[in-house]
């Protein structure tokens, strides 16, 4: 017999946890699961201090699944966290299943060489961008919530922090589209001396990043290096 666990999260309301719990238990019964447990939680993602959560981990037993509506329900972490959230979700033996979570596990056991490297290593992407669409959509409502904050109570010098953020972002993608440095201030509404502040900026971000990383870059021998060069040599940012 299959056992899972549903996992249930809202900051919102009573009515928003019951329907995601149905939805569960229709996705369990569809699936052939006996319901181990059902864990419902008022809180948010961003944090992984959830008593709800941390009693769902504690009592979750090998070979069990995890089943939750979103993966937004279970961590809006920042990356980095939400890696370490799912690693101890999986040191106990359980798995997930949550929608956008493609199981390749399944298939890698059958591999072997080089194709159980492609499916690990595909399974660790999904996994990833899952993990940052879920911190994304965070980011995303609390940036609206603050716009909204800043408008009702008329804080001019929040909004103007804002504005120079929203800035930034299109220098970033026109540059990116290979638009030229004239050409991306003109769009963007500012000076030259601006757009090559922000792609210095955004670069010397991106040489962090990949240093930070260097040691997997080594281990997997991919082609970018650690100074925010791509595989031709040409930085990112033209």
């Amino acid at each position: 017999m299959k056992f899972a666990r549903l996992y249930a999260r809202t900051s919102r309301s009573e009515s928003d946890l019951e329907t995601q719990v149905a939805q569960m238990m229709a996705t369990a019964a569809r699936e052939g699961y006996y319901v181990a447990g059902t864990y419902r939680e008022f809180g948010s993602g961003a944090t992984a201090d959830r008593p709800e959560l941390q009693r769902l981990i504690s009592d979750l037993q090998a070979g069990e699944t995890v089943i939750a509506t979103r993966m937004d329900r279970i961590t809006q972490l920042p990356l980095s966290d939400a890696e370490e959230l799912i690693k101890k979700i999986a040191s106990t033996g359980a798995t997930l299943s949550v929608p956008g979570v493609v199981d390749l596990l399944g298939r890698e056991r059958n591999a072997d060489g080089m194709a159980k490297l492609i499916l690990q290593d595909g399974q660790k992407l999904i996994l990833r961008l899952v993990l940052q669409s879920a911190r994304d959509s965070y980011e995303n409502f609390e940036r609206g919530r603050q716009e909204t904050l800043a408008l009702f109570l008329g804080d001019s010098t929040h909004l103007a922090r804002l504005a120079d953020q929203d800035r930034h972002d299109r220098i970033v993608a026109l540059r990116l589209a290979h638009y030229s440095v004239s050409d991306t201030a003109k769009l963007s509404g500012c000076s030259v001396g601006e757009v090559t502040r922000v792609c210095a900026k955004y670069r010397a971000t991106l040489r962090c990043i990949r240093t930070a990383n260097a040691g997997t870059v080594e281990q997997t021998g991919n082609p970018e290096d650690r100074t925010g060069q791509d595989r031709t040599g040409q930085d990112i940012i033209p």
